[in-house]
């Protein structure tokens, strides 16, 4: 045998039972050695690792003049040592020459367990008045609102958790700060590392909107530049025409579980979102001042449409019609 190949077997072995005692091998590693222990009773069939007896005596030396000492609590590799010494040396080094059969076993094992834990890409996605709740793989949990779709990358928690929302979602994000949270939009990307918060980002809207219900996010542009860090009750604003942003205080945050939307300085597309998120039905307008307006309101989804119309044409002195399956304001 060379001797190339006996200072490798020798030092993954030693590199093992020092973790083993420490208390800082794998789960992978600890079975390992616990099989190791186990088949020392295990006759192993095949060509000997040696040449020559001189050479197993050898290895044998080296092995017990280098295991480590642990100064805890006495472990199966403290109290049996005697018991192993009393090994033949034969039955020994069988298993230090399967020890590298063992590494390739659990090499190929915990690739294995990680392509079990793998989460490959994933969408879920809501149509009008639908709402669902997703529970991710690492018990984060997300609300998505109607008309949305949430595209989830591959490898989900392996290094961080990726993922693209178009339309309306609250997440509940599980602390993980080795695993950064990052959702991405069409304007906009937002990084938490455990927190609750909202994301408004439907393609049609000319605003999209970040609202912090507890915890802490950070939101930047598609250019890579950071608009600002959010905490409890803040909501940035961001205008995807401009460029610009805002943030308010006191805002109220993911309300629309409840069957609640609030509107604050909302533009008409965003009213318009709502009223097709929660009825199903087209909001339109002939009056070229009412895209202008700000609409600061509070919709209802037990309420009737007919109520909901009746508010938002009195706020602004406008009227509406039935046209198709949309509504007019004029």
């Amino acid at each position: 045998m060379c001797e190339k190949r006996r200072k490798v077997i020798f030092n993954k072995l030693k590199k093992l039972l020092r973790k083993y005692e420490d208390n800082s091998a794998s789960p992978a590693e600890r079975r390992a050695v616990d099989i190791w222990y186990e088949s020392f009773s295990v006759k192993k069939e095949g060509s000997p690792l040696f040449d020559s007896k001189m050479e197993r005596d050898a290895m044998q030396q080296r092995i017990w003049a280098n295991l480590p000492v642990s100064k805890k609590q006495p472990s199966w590799l403290q109290r049996n040592r005697y018991l192993m010494i009393s090994l033949s040396a034969a039955a020994l080094f069988a298993v230090v020459f399967s020890w590298t059969q063992l590494q390739q076993r659990f090499d190929i094992d915990s690739k294995e367990v990680q392509l079990s834990n793998y989460v490959a890409a994933f969408t879920a996605s809501t149509g009008t008045k639908e709402r669902k709740l997703i529970t991710l793989p690492d018990s984060s949990r997300v609300w998505l609102n109607a008309n949305s779709t949430l595209s989830v990358e591959a490898g989900y928690g392996t290094e961080a958790r990726l993922m693209q929302l178009e339309g309306e979602a609250f997440f509940d994000v599980s602390p993980d700060p080795e695993k950064p949270f990052v959702v991405k939009t069409e304007h906009i990307k937002i990084e938490v590392l455990g927190t609750a918060f909202n994301i408004q980002a439907y393609t049609a809207a000319d605003k999209f909107r970040v609202g912090v219900e507890h915890g802490k996010v950070a939101v930047w542009d598609n250019a890579g530049q950071e608009l600002n860090k959010l905490t409890k009750g803040q909501m940035l604003s961001y205008e995807t025409r401009s460029g610009e942003s805002l943030t308010q205080q006191d805002a109220v945050v993911g309300s629309w579980r409840e069957g609640r939307v609030v509107l604050e300085q909302a533009t008409f597309s965003e009213l318009a979102q709502a009223i097709y998120n929660i009825y199903g039905v087209r909001l339109r307008n002939e009056k070229k001042s009412a895209k202008n307006y700000s609409y600061n309101l509070q919709i209802h989804s037990n309420r009737s449409l007919v109520q909901t119309l009746d508010v938002i044409c009195g706020m602004h002195r406008l009227n509406y019609r039935r046209e198709d399956n949309g509504i007019i304001l004029y």
